[in-house]
């Protein structure tokens, strides 16, 4: 089974560098052409990976020992007429095959519209400038801790609504009003969520104590008229407060986030926060010893009180590595860990552990769906991940990646059998042009 589907791989990949799709930024795709009062450019990606992830629910469900191949293109294209207007449009296809329980929702999208935009310059001077967003659009803040594309994701995430953008001199202001797309497995039959609306507003600036450094500070509301917790289902209105802070140099680099969550779910008190951190050192010129640490709030249970931290619409990737296994919602990690880049080649290795903050709560996935509920056991330890992977840049526009894990059970789950260990390999080729 297992040498069938590497096999669809190796034919995937094929056809895949034959045809050389891949996706150009929507800021500029290299591919241009027009006179000097209008150009049009395209640009494309292609990305064919193949997965194993044994045991996604850490010994409940479906086991997975053979693997899986997911296959995403984009094709976009750019129109600009004397910079004052940007019109992007962007294609999307998704595809999965070969894995145990069926394709995820974030799986399959055969095809879709995945951007489609317009900015508008409504007013440009050298010193300030405001333009205007509307359409559907991938949306990105910070680290993508709370709003990400989801580029470890088959099918990246969108939104349809409005952006503003205001610069002037060194502050940037944003300000949007969105519905992320509700992702369908058809042929044009995606959409804006009926239930979900989300706003926010945030500035960047110079840091006014940290000198070098750059801060933002942002809010973000959301709500949603049917969301679920280990409550049940109520209308929910959350509202985000938070401040990043970030410096590099060409010794270290740091960057720090904390936030604060308040609003309500149904009758009851929404109260939570996280904060994360990620600071690195530059050993030499090429390699980089570092170590990553998070916090978020868990539910202790009060009636009143909904207290496990939502991380809204953050990437898969970003709390729990590659393998997105855990959610960030009452988790303590701490991740030490060093990446070599020689060349078109980087290696990284790091080792993360995993606490809960609160024993009366359960640990989540990244889409807030328990993974085993808190009431189980008191023990906070939930488990360990050592982590390799490669990169390696063949040519120009393609990238080969691979990399291995391995989650270690901790004392929480081994009081809550069935339990195993996870493997996770993943083995990617990316093209862009």
């Amino acid at each position: 089974m297992m040498g069938r589907r590497l096999l669809r791989l190796m034919v995937g990949c094929v056809f895949f560098l034959g045809s050389a799709p891949a996706r150009a930024q929507t800021a500029t795709p290299p591919v241009r052409i027009g006179d000097s009062g209008w150009t049009i450019g395209f640009g494309a990606e292609g990305r064919v990976r193949f997965e194993i992830l044994d045991e996604p629910g850490f010994g409940l469900g479906p086991r997975d020992a053979d693997g899986y191949v997911l296959q995403r293109y984009l094709l976009v294209s750019d129109v600009r007429f004397r910079e004052r207007v940007h019109v992007v449009t962007e294609l999307q296809s998704g595809w999965s095959s070969g894995r145990a329980g069926g394709p995820r929702p974030t799986d399959v999208d055969r095809l879709d519209v995945h951007q489609a935009f317009i900015d508008v310059a409504v007013a440009s001077k050298p010193t300030a400038d405001l333009t205007l967003r509307v359409g559907r659009q991938e949306l990105a803040f910070g680290t993508g801790r709370l709003i990400s594309a989801a580029e470890g994701l088959n099918v990246k995430r969108a939104f349809d609504g409005l952006r503003a953008t205001y610069r002037i001199g060194a502050l940037t202001w944003n300000a949007t009003v969105l519905r992320p797309v509700t992702v369908a497995p058809g042929i044009f039959d995606d959409g804006p969520s009926p239930t979900q609306t989300f706003w926010g507003a945030g500035v960047i600036a110079p840091h006014p104590i940290w000198r070098g450094a750059n801060i933002s500070m942002y809010y973000l509301g959301l709500q949603d008229t049917a969301a679920t917790s280990l409550r049940g289902t109520d209308r929910s209105v959350r509202h985000t407060i938070g401040s990043r802070s970030w410096r590099s140099t060409d010794r270290w680099d740091a960057n720090y986030e904390a936030l604060w969550q308040f609003g309500t779910f149904g009758q009851s008190r929404i109260s939570a926060w996280a904060a994360s951190s990620d600071t690195g050192l530059k050993a030499t010129s090429n390699i980089r010893l570092g170590v990553k640490a998070d916090i978020a709030s868990g539910d202790r249970g009060r009636a009143d009180t909904l207290g496990s931290f939502d991380p809204l619409f953050a990437s898969a990737i970003a709390y729990s590595g590659s393998s997105g296994l855990l959610g960030p919602s009452n988790l303590v990690d701490v991740a030490p860990g060093i990446r070599v880049t020689r060349g078109a080649l980087t290696v990284a290795a790091d080792t993360a552990a995993y606490w809960r903050t609160a024993t009366t709560d359960t640990i989540y996935t990244i889409f807030l769906t328990s993974l085993r509920h808190g009431e189980l056991g008191r023990q906070r330890h939930v488990g360990a991940a050592p982590t390799v992977s490669v990169a390696c840049r063949v040519r120009p526009g393609m990238t080969y990646t691979v990399l291995y894990s391995r989650f270690v059970p901790g004392a929480f789950l081994d009081q809550n059998p069935p339990v195993r260990s996870v493997n996770y390999l993943a083995t990617s080729v990316t093209y862009r042009f």
